[in-house]
């Protein structure tokens, strides 16, 4: 007995389309092309370690050595100049690049914070003033953020800061600051939720703060091991 299978003419028209869909969709996927950037096309520094695009199209590179920018032809590099304040106040490793809701450019580096001012090509650089407990409490930059109201967030290898003022900031999580000995103090990651707290992410645990009635509040996020019974 020979057996027959039949398609319907509906079933067979959708299969047909589902077919033509796939190999349409196969022949796009392979249309894709990558172009490369590296040391020989001009790039600074082959370990790439920040990406940012800025409120004038350009394309930054944060790399192991030294401030990239790419106008879709060639690279310009920044690095840091010896007694030229307005260069970046580092080359070596820029570790986190944020453009903000005024436009501007933030650079995290090694050895402190930077805002460039594309009217004349320079940087303003933030650093630690001993001392100066409004100063940036450390400059080794892990993290930067911007919340909704406009707040800038800098995660540093020692503390949290709050750009309050000009160069004034607020600190939380290091020696003498607000929140001190509740999580590591360097900080890695920051965000705020739809709730309005902002989450701090360090090297031993998660925090949560909530601003209210003129204070913070702070709540701690830790591994907690299971007990085990041998």
């Amino acid at each position: 007995m020979t057996c027959q299978f039949r398609f319907r003419k509906k079933t067979l028209s959708l299969f047909l389309l589902g077919v033509a869909f796939s190999v349409t969709a196969f022949a796009q996927i392979n249309q894709f092309q990558f172009e490369r950037f590296t040391v020989e096309g001009g790039l600074s520094q082959s370990s790439v370690f920040s990406i940012a695009q800025d409120s004038l199209g350009f394309i930054w590179f944060g790399t192991k050595d030294g401030l990239n920018r790419y106008d879709s032809r060639e690279f310009k590099v920044y690095k840091h100049k010896v007694n030229q304040p307005n260069t970046i106040s580092s080359s070596i490793n820029i570790n986190v690049l944020l453009t903000d809701s005024k436009g501007n450019l933030w650079v995290g580096t090694q050895e402190g914070l930077n805002r460039y001012v594309p009217e004349t090509n320079s940087f303003i650089r933030y650093l630690n003033v001993p001392k100066d407990k409004n100063s940036l409490s450390n400059n080794t930059i892990r993290s930067l953020y911007e919340d909704k109201q406009g707040n800038l967030w800098v995660g540093t290898e020692n503390g949290l800061n709050k750009l309050i003022a000009g160069k004034k900031f607020e600190r939380f999580f290091c020696s003498g600051a607000t929140g001190n000995n509740i999580v590591h103090p360097t900080i890695k990651a920051i965000y705020k939720d739809s709730k309005n707290l902002l989450w701090v992410g360090t090297s031993n645990g998660l925090v949560s703060m909530d601003f209210k009635n003129g204070s913070y509040r702070f709540k701690l996020y830790t591994h907690q091991p299971s007990n085990q019974q041998s």
